[in-house]
């Protein structure tokens, strides 16, 4: 038998639940839009100061951001050997 973990919503417009998905990846999904929100709060940012921000895990954190830049989500500089992670500026960018 095999086992699925759900994470389910109830909505009281429909009277019904509904499914938002496997619950480890509507966690990840919930932790980038997170990042993705704080980053637009913070501007440029080193990645201990978001986790800090956000009260997550470094390396969780450094791991989700890896994950945005590469998917070109957000642009990563170094400045005086400093990474700093920020969202692109242009629409075309994202």
């Amino acid at each position: 038998m095999d086992y699925i973990d759900l994470t389910i919503l109830f909505d009281p417009l429909s009277c019904a639940w509904q499914s938002l998905g496997e619950t480890g990846k509507v966690r990840i999904t919930e932790s980038v839009n997170e990042i993705l929100e704080v980053l637009g709060e913070l501007g440029r940012a080193q990645i201990h100061t978001i986790a800090k921000t956000l009260d997550k895990d470094y390396l969780n954190t450094h791991k989700r951001l890896s994950t945005l830049w590469t998917a070109g989500k957000v642009k990563k500089e170094v400045i005086e050997g400093k990474s700093f992670h920020f969202l692109p500026m242009n629409t075309e960018d994202k």
